[in-house]
């Protein structure tokens, strides 16, 4: 029960950074590139990790992997420090910070569907029941209201493939490396993304790197926050969260991303708070409840109603 309850704290605060990654990733679009801004979150995120945690410990354990288990990280890394971050904040240049948060949300149905198919995890009915609320608040909000279809053009399909690739990376990372340890993960996804976009995207997609935008103190104390809150301590947290609990229930928890990243962007980047923002934001909140007080119980008890009423409630006592 205690591990659950760190993996519960990991999945929440994690939903909490991950949702900080649009809207602080829109303010500095506005002086950086999408690959520019990448090379220098990432480097600067290896920076800080090597200051936390230290290198050496690290290195010692990377060098103990096997062969195997090194190809999927490679993998791994690849799809969720390059191809996804590109995707996400290219999409960002071209739609609004909550849009993206929204959409990212598909991430949550394609990691379960994923995991039942291929992990074989089990979910209950009531878990299902509290997903379902929740993918029906990020509807709600994403079509405002129903007022409004999908557009799946431009921005947005960029933001919906990077989802798909990081439910896809997710699961990756639980079927094969969910014991190694979270700060590993990072590291390295974070030393091959900075790699990439510092020395081989200029190649590739034509960029000449321009940091002189970084010279304020303004641009750089945001940077420093992108690169510890939203890379580092939401993909730390969210890693630690996939060895605690299962999948299914992580993923859930990270559907609270759109209602962090609402508040963030209206604090923030002075967006609108409408009427459908809170009602999708109370099914989000109700699914959560849903998915979290679920308790397994043995197939030959069947306790009543009132029993089951405070055995579910107790979690919170």
């Amino acid at each position: 029960m205690k591990s659950r309850h760190l993996g519960l704290s990991a999945a929440l605060f994690s939903a909490l950074f991950f949702a900080s990654y649009s809207v602080l990733g829109k303010i500095l679009l506005e002086s950086l590139n999408p690959i520019t801004l990448l090379a220098a979150s990432q480097l600067s995120s290896v920076v800080f990790l090597t200051l936390f945690f230290g290198l050496l410990p690290e290195l010692k354990i990377l060098k103990k992997l096997s062969r195997k288990k090194w190809v999927w990280l490679i993998i791994i890394a690849t799809l969720s420090g390059v191809v996804a971050p590109l995707l996400v904040l290219t999409g960002l240049e071209e739609t609004s910070a909550v849009n993206a948060v929204m959409l990212g949300r598909l991430e949550v149905a394609a990691a379960v569907l994923i995991s039942i198919a291929w992990l074989k995890e089990k979910v209950s009915h009531f878990q299902m029941s509290g997903f379902l609320l929740m993918l029906g608040g990020v509807i709600l909000v994403t079509t405002e209201g129903f007022r409004v279809g999908l557009d799946f053009s431009g921005g947005d399909t960029l933001v919906i493939g990077a989802a798909l690739i990081w439910a896809f990376s997710n699961v990756l990372f639980k079927r094969y490396l969910h014991h190694l340890k979270p700060q590993i993960m990072v590291l390295v996804r974070n030393i091959l993304g900075a790699a990439t976009f510092l020395f081989l995207a200029p190649f590739f997609a034509s960029t000449v790197h321009d940091f002189t935008a970084l010279n304020t103190p303004e641009n750089l104390l945001i940077l420093i926050a992108f690169s510890i809150f939203s890379i580092i301590l939401a993909q730390f947290l969210w890693y630690r969260s996939l060895d605690l609990i299962s999948t299914t229930l992580a993923s859930s928890i990270s559907v609270l991303i759109p209602l962090f990243g609402v508040v963030l962007a209206v604090l923030i980047l002075n967006e609108q708070f409408f009427i459908y923002h809170l009602s999708g934001s109370i099914l989000v909140l109700l699914g959560l409840i849903f998915t979290v007080i679920h308790r397994h119980r043995h197939p030959e008890k069947k306790p009543g109603l009132w029993r089951r009423l405070m055995q579910r409630f107790s979690l919170f006592s």
